[in-house]
């Protein structure tokens, strides 16, 4: 069944998730089927991150997009060991939940959090804060997604497939003020 954001809605799905072991297998992976890799910053304690994977990461139509779309990998931000500590400091800006999209070579496409409220240091790890509030709908995630993937697209010079993903979030996500101004900013530069 295809929704009207394109993605299939398949259950039974789950999010495979990497992990901080398997950054460069993601990268590679990443170059070899042409997909950004979705690297996800999660404390299981933070309420923010706890929402995400509840509601958000739960929704078959976010699951079918993760699937269809990226590379997902998943970095625990509490007591960090010697492989995330590296993908810690490299990408994350202050807080989790935080999630990005990477290209095959590591830069950041796009950035988005997971819980758009204010900030509380995080237990074990003083370089990190989780969100104390708030919460990324599905709707919310899915916009930030078609932005994110609209940038990559601007990156590999495919203008017309940008257009199109940015369109999609001027008229599929309308309630997304962020994505929305994004997605129009973006528009408005490659019709100058």
């Amino acid at each position: 069944m295809l929704t009207n954001q394109g993605y299939r809605a398949v259950s039974p799905i789950r999010i495979d998730w990497l992990n901080q072991f398997d950054f460069e297998n993601a990268l590679q992976q990443s170059r070899q089927v042409s997909k950004p890799v979705l690297l996800d910053f999660h404390d299981p304690a933070c309420v923010g991150c706890q929402l995400l994977e509840r509601v958000t990461y739960s929704d078959p139509i976010v699951m079918s997009a993760i699937a269809e779309q990226v590379i997902p990998l998943r970095v625990i931000t509490t007591e960090p060991d010697s492989a995330s500590r590296p993908i810690i400091a490299r990408y994350i800006s202050i807080s989790s939940p935080t999630i990005q999209l990477l290209s095959p070579e590591g830069t950041v496409y796009h950035c988005w959090r997971g819980a758009p409220r204010h900030t509380r240091p995080a237990r074990g790890y003083r370089g990190v804060f989780c969100e104390a509030t708030g919460h990324l709908s599905p709707s919310l995630f899915l916009a930030q997604l078609l932005v994110g993937r609209g940038k990559m697209a601007l990156k590999q010079e495919c203008y017309e497939e940008a257009v199109q993903l940015f369109t999609e979030v001027l008229t599929e996500y309308r309630a997304d003020n962020e994505a929305t101004k994004e997605a129009l900013y973006w528009c408005t530069m490659m019709s100058s």
